[in-house]
């Protein structure tokens, strides 16, 4: 998701050329909700025998359960074509934060929770001027796309009128 979304804020139209990495990106995207979702029922099931319950709304629970839910709403999205393919990329690489707080997030921001192993402090600035800087740059991205789309447009525009005069 990040090359793509590199590749489209370089050159917008050039990205949106790129079938192969665009297929590719939602082959990878499919292949993981596959497995995040057999982890975070195979975690229910562990979770059943060490603790007499399936499911318990634990923040490592409940942060797996939210990472699923928003790559499955993309995939979804982009099959009901709510988006383009700029718009299954937005989505991949911002879909990655919610993975990032399941993993990093519950353990070292939250604190919290049944689960024994993984509390820790430190690194805290790393991630979120990570977060910070991976959301500044789709916001750049989304920008230069829509921008070049609109520079298009105009010029498109242009040449009809040129055409009829």
């Amino acid at each position: 998701g990040h090359i793509l979304l590199f590749r489209y804020a370089r050159n917008p139209s050039g990205a949106s050329a790129d079938a192969s990495m665009h297929f590719w990106l939602y082959r990878v995207l499919q292949l993981g909700v596959l497995l995040l979702a057999a982890g975070t029922i195979l975690g229910g099931v562990w979770a059943n025998y060490s603790w007499g319950r399936f499911w318990g709304w634990d923040p490592k629970e409940t942060w797996a359960l939210i990472a699923l839910l928003c790559y499955i709403t993309t995939l979804h999205g982009r099959l009901a074509g709510w988006w383009t393919e700029f718009g299954l990329v937005v989505a991949s690489v911002v879909c990655f934060l919610a993975v990032l707080m399941a993993w990093y997030g519950v353990n070292f921001v939250l604190g919290k929770g049944l689960h024994s192993y993984g509390f820790g402090i430190g690194g805290e600035t790393y991630v979120a001027t990570f977060v910070i800087a991976d959301l500044l740059f789709v916001a750049f991205a989304i920008w230069r796309y829509r921008s070049s789309k609109r520079v298009r447009a105009e010029a498109d525009a242009e040449v009809e009128q040129a055409a009829v005069s």
